[in-house]
């Protein structure tokens, strides 16, 4: 089975099964996504005109070379920041307006804002935003959505028309052919994912709920190992009634990752010859020394022309987290098709929670969900809005 750039996907399963790409928030792969919008217009737009808010290395090196390859779809309105200046990104200059500078007249015709700024200065200028029309328009923010210290200024975000989050690691090509895998049945149900120095904090846990098709952590807990690394252990609930479970070693080190995908009939990894029972290789294609598709036996996804230019360098390290840079990028190109198709992104609550079990299990080394800890709970809401207010 293989994916072309002309036929980049295929029909969910009727029902969720274990094995079944149909989960609440579906990969670029898979080509559906069920946000969870109430008022999502749920039509793909002509061309969005974007406003980037954050001027960092996130904008230069992976925001602005992304949106130049999804240009059919989007068009750059303008970068603004704390401070005016001027920035370069992939030999181009762009003139960076500052943010209490705003022409405020200017941005009635702004479809979507990407706001990737210090998670320190994620509250005010999610204030500063309101003043102007750009509260109307749909927000794509960057990852944690916020700091677990700032949850109650979580319901500043319901001036925007829509949420999504720019989770890149959940829409990585490499999961490509595992959903394909998953799609197709050839190896049974997808029980339980390792990735060890692979992910890390909340990108791990976003990384372990996309490619398992699961739609909540029930239950995590972490413990230190040798050397100054530590494990995560999660049990995920999945839409079929069932639980996943996943592995996160970390901290991260791109330049020997590892990732394993136990299926109920065989097992998936990109460091095969250190299995002690025969693997199926998940490996990168390479044309010369670039990336072409990404494989794992028959199942093989195929780069199309944007992709295989984001997809950069290799960097430190032989295996497949060496390209983690590119892919990362690729993940975000993924990410920006789905608006354009009126899908959405990463679903806010989905980036909530990652972001408050990541904070207990740095805290207190363990979560569970209740009705008090499950963000996607208004109880739990209000205890964190709470919480945090009292702590300011």
């Amino acid at each position: 089975m293989s994916t072309s750039p002309e036929a980049r996907s295929f029909p969910p399963a009727a029902a969720p099964t274990r094995h079944s790409p149909s989960w609440r928030f579906q990969s670029a792969w898979h080509g559906t996504c069920a946000t969870r919008s109430s008022n999502h217009k749920q039509r793909a737009m002509a061309k969005r005109r974007v406003l980037i808010v954050g001027s960092g290395e996130r904008v230069r090196k992976a925001a602005l070379p992304v949106f130049a390859r999804a240009s059919e779809h989007f068009e750059l309105a303008g970068v603004v920041s704390r401070q005016e200046k001027r920035i370069e990104s992939e030999g181009r200059e762009f003139q960076v307006t500052a943010l209490a500078n705003l022409d405020t007249a200017a941005l009635d015709d702004i479809d979507l804002v990407y706001m990737v700024v210090a998670k320190q200065a994620v509250p005010a200028v999610l204030a500063r935003l309101a003043e102007t029309p750009l509260s109307g328009a749909s927000l794509l923010i960057e990852t944690p959505v916020m700091l677990f210290r700032h949850m109650g200024h979580l319901d500043r975000l319901e001036k925007f028309a829509d949420v999504w989050v720019s989770e890149d690691t959940s829409c990585l090509p490499c999961f490509a052919p595992i959903a394909m895998l998953q799609a197709a049945g050839t190896l049974g149900e997808l029980r339980s994912v390792r990735l060890e120095e692979s992910g890390y904090a909340y990108h791990g846990l976003a990384m372990a709920k996309a490619v398992l098709g699961c739609e909540g952590i029930v239950r995590a807990r972490q413990r230190s190992l040798a050397g100054g690394r530590r494990e995560r252990r999660l049990s995920l609930a999945h839409p079929s009634g069932t639980e996943c479970e996943a592995v996160i070693i970390d901290p991260r080190d791109y330049s020997r990752g590892k990732m394993r995908f136990e299926f109920e009939g065989g097992v998936v990894s990109d460091h095969p010859q250190g299995e002690s029972e025969a693997v199926l290789a998940l490996e990168v294609q390479l044309e010369g020394d670039r990336p072409v598709a990404f494989r794992a036996g028959d199942a093989s996804f195929e780069l199309d022309a944007e992709e295989r230019d984001l997809m950069g360098v290799r960097g430190d390290g032989t295996g497949l987290t060496a390209w983690m840079d590119g892919m990362k990028r690729v993940g975000f190109l993924a990410l920006l098709r789905q608006i354009a198709a009126g899908r959405g992104a990463y679903p806010l609550m989905d980036a909530v929670e990652d972001a408050v079990v990541d904070y207990h299990l740095e805290k207190l080394g363990r979560y569970w969900r209740t009705p008090l800890s499950d963000p996607r709970r208004r109880l739990a809401r209000l205890s964190y809005k709470l919480v945090t207010t009292i702590a300011r």
